[in-house]
């Protein structure tokens, strides 16, 4: 999970390094749920969320069985990558506000200018993956690349280039 001053603004993968023993803790938690919901009988998408105190010690706070804010955006980079030869990508998803409206063919014609659009051989880029804002400015956005470092170096050049607030 991202956030700002205590707000969420996305979520990211893979877990930064210092994360490393809640990552384990995590896919052990995550297997042994598996393990149970397929013993009775589920083989389907489900999400375990944790939290993390002051002193790195991981807690689990609940686990949704079904698609969650999570699983959705996996899904979907799993699928736009799936024909790339790259190793599984890292990846971001987030709202960035610009600060004058645009529709949807503007921002696009933005991000394939700058060539931070999508490219499927790559199995790199930025994607848009909600419609055009109902106010024209808060787009919903993935990053993806090969590495924690280029999905944040692209989100950089993304708020300049569709001129996000703050950014």
């Amino acid at each position: 999970m991202r956030t700002v001053q205590g707000s969420l603004t996305g979520y990211a993968s893979p877990l930064p390094p210092s994360g490393a023993h809640v990552a384990d803790a995590l896919e052990e938690w995550g297997a042994a749920l598996g393990r149970h919901l397929a013993d009775h009988g589920y083989a389907g998408p489900f999400g375990l969320d944790a939290l993390v105190d002051t002193e790195g010690v991981a807690y689990a706070s609940e686990s949704n069985i079904r698609r969650t804010a999570t699983t959705t955006p996996h899904a979907m980079v799993t699928r736009l990558t799936a024909g790339s030869a790259a190793p599984p990508p890292a990846w971001s998803v987030a709202k960035g506000s610009t600060r004058t409206p645009m529709d949807f063919d503007e921002a696009l014609a933005r991000l394939r200018a700058s060539r931070l659009a999508f490219d499927p051989d790559l199995g790199e880029g930025v994607v848009l993956y909600a419609d055009a804002p109902p106010d024209g400015r808060s787009w919903r956005y993935a990053v993806i690349a090969r590495s924690a470092g280029d999905v944040e170096e692209q989100e950089t050049a993304l708020a300049e280039v569709l001129e996000f607030e703050g950014g």
